[in-house]
């Protein structure tokens, strides 16, 4: 996904920072070919709230099983470079 190139679709930053459960959060990837194993989804996801938590709400946690788009995004790249 690519901010910059989906503006011109009408996807907005605000997409990326909208708060989704994680069932639709694993839909979502999984439609665009990011096929995770469930126990690789769920460190990714469990990260992501976190990510979601200090970088798009400023400390405040979002509510359980819900992350964003970003967090998810963030996550993937942070764990790639571990």
């Amino acid at each position: 996904m690519f901010p910059a190139t989906d503006l011109n679709i009408g996807v907005q930053e605000a997409d990326f920072t909208k708060l989704m459960h994680k069932n639709e959060l694993k839909s979502l990837f999984d439609r665009l070919g990011y096929n995770y194993r469930p126990a690789k989804f769920n460190a990714i996801f469990n990260k992501s709230v976190q990510l979601t938590s200090d970088q798009i709400l400023k400390g405040a946690f979002p509510p359980p099983d819900f992350s964003t788009v970003r967090g998810i995004m963030l996550a993937v790249v942070e764990m790639h470079d571990l």
